[in-house]
This record gives C-alpha cells, structure tokens and sequence, in this order.
C-alpha cells in the first residue's frame, strides 16, 4: 500500500523595480565574493556543511564557463543565509508525517508476513489433525469390531486379551493426543484472528494517515524556497540535501542576473520538479541563457 507524495515549488527573484545596491556590476567579468551569513539551528546544518554545498553548486556555473565566478570570503558584504519560517516548518511536519506513514507500512507488512506464516502453520496443524482424528476412528472402529467379535464368540484368548488391552491403552493415548491438538489448532486460529484484527487496525490507521498526509501536503502549491535580493541570498526550505543545492545553484544563477528559462529540466526553470537531483548541471537552455548575460557564443 503506497501513497503518492507530490507537490509543486517555485523559485523566484526579487520582483524588477525593487530598490536594492548591486553587489556587482558585471556578470562573468567581476567575481563574486560571498560569505556564509545565519544559519537558523531549526535546519540541522553546520555553517561548514553549508559552505561545502554552496562550493559544489559554484562549480556547476563555473565549468562550463572555464572561469571563476563566485568566491568566497568569510569577509564579503554579500551573504547567503538558512532563514527558518513556516514554510520549513512546513516541509519537517511533512517528513515527519512520511515517517509516520512509513513506519505503519512497514508495520502492515510484518504483520501481513506474520499471518502468511501462522496461516501455513495453521494449515498444517489442521491437516494432521484431520489426518489423525481419520487413524483414531480407522483403529477405533477395527478395535470394536474385534471386541464385538470375541464376545459374540464367547471371549479371547489370553494373547487376544493382551493384544486389545494394549490397543485400547494406545487408543485413549490418542484421545489425549487429539485433544491437546485440538486445543493448540483453536489457539492458532485465535492468534491468527488477532493478527487479522490487527492488520485491520494498521491498514485503517494508514489510510487515514495517508489521507491526512494529502489533505495537508498533498496537494499541489506554489512557494518559495528561496530568493535573491540583490545583496544577498536567503533560503527558506528544503528537504533534503539535493533539494537544498538546487536552490543554491537557482539563486546563484539570478545573482549572475539570468532569468528563468523555458526548460522544465533547467536549474533556472522557476519550478522544482523535473531536474536530476542526483547530478545537477546546466541544460542547454541553462547555458544559453548564462552564455547571452555573460556575452559569450
């Protein structure tokens, strides 16, 4: 049982018109130097970590170009900043809610595993239990047929005498065999009910799980999760590490004054969505773009 988490973001630029100071005055000619600004503790991420993943995203503009870009210095004006809000808040009640859900599949599979298995065991109790109740009642009835007989005939031989007796101490021995497999199939069929039970009750917990986790998360909305101001950058949200360097690499793009592309796949496309996460580059579209601010064929 799967649930389907999506939901849709958008990375914008401080709106044309606002009043701000230029860092720099020209892209690709001019290095720009950036420190490490606030890091709100809420994110879990060391000033070191941080600096390493806005290094990796510098190289990612830097590559293609053949030349230095960005650059940093611990004393520079210009600063990148973790700003918590709701909207991190937001993405941590989110995973916790995946977490939760997780764990109740994981939950449902054991327990839907654990009744395959009592279901087998079951199943074979109940077998030989049928097969032996079918040996009692064969020799059973062989052993009333004989006694019948003998006393019809006027009794049985000293060796027919001690043949029937053992026979009939091996026959109340069967009794009580029964009986304690009888008392341990009833005891399998209650604890395979239990398990039943409870698989209902995990099962009805994640479909309300999951359909509290799509009423909340699921559905598709448009926010931020950073933006360039035009003397610094400032990221509100991520999820995991991968999401965090898209954003950086994004807003690293409008600091060199590129615009969003066309490109679902772009790192300036304005939505996350459709980029490879696991190797994050510049698409063509990318590249043209950084190519005609920076004035280069």
């Amino acid at each position: 049982m799967k649930a389907l988490f999506s939901f849709l973001v958008t990375i914008t630029v401080l709106a044309a018109g606002a009043m701000y100071v230029q860092s720099f005055n020209a892209p690709c000619n001019t290095v720009l130097e950036y420190s490490v600004g606030s890091i709100d503790p809420r994110f879990g991420l060391t000033q070191s970590d941080f600096l390493a993943d806005i290094q990796s995203m510098e190289t990612v503009w830097e590559q293609p170009m053949g030349q230095e870009l960005f650059k940093y210095n611990p004393e520079a004006d210009f600063k990148i900043n973790l700003v918590f809000d709701e909207r991190q808040q937001k993405t941590l009640d989110e995973r916790d809610a995946r977490q939760e859900i997780n764990l109740n599949e994981q939950s449902y599979a054991v327990l839907v595993s654990q009744y395959n298995s009592l279901k087998y065991q079951h199943e074979q109790a109940v077998k030989k239990y049928n097969s032996d109740q079918v040996s009692y009642e064969t020799r059973l009835e062989a052993y009333n047929a004989e006694v019948n007989k003998f006393n019809k005939n006027g009794g049985a031989t000293q060796d027919d005498y001690t043949r029937l007796s053992e026979e009939k101490k091996l026959l109340t021995q069967m009794v009580v065999q029964l009986e304690r497999q009888r008392v341990a199939v009833n005891l399998e069929a209650k604890n395979l009910n239990d398990v039943v039970d409870r698989i209902n009750e995990v099962a009805s917990n994640l479909n309300l799980d999951v359909n509290d986790y799509n009423g909340k998360f699921g559905t598709s909305k448009q926010f931020d999760q950073g933006v360039y101001t035009g003397t610094a950058i400032n990221i509100y949200q991520f999820n995991e590490e991968t999401d965090l360097k898209l954003v950086v690499a994004h807003e690293l793009g409008h600091a060199l004054k590129l615009e969003h592309v066309e490109e679902p796949t772009g790192i300036m496309y304005y939505l996350m969505g459709q980029q490879d996460l696991s190797n994050i580059h510049l698409t063509a579209a990318d590249l043209s773009e950084l190519k005609t601010v920076c004035k280069v064929k």
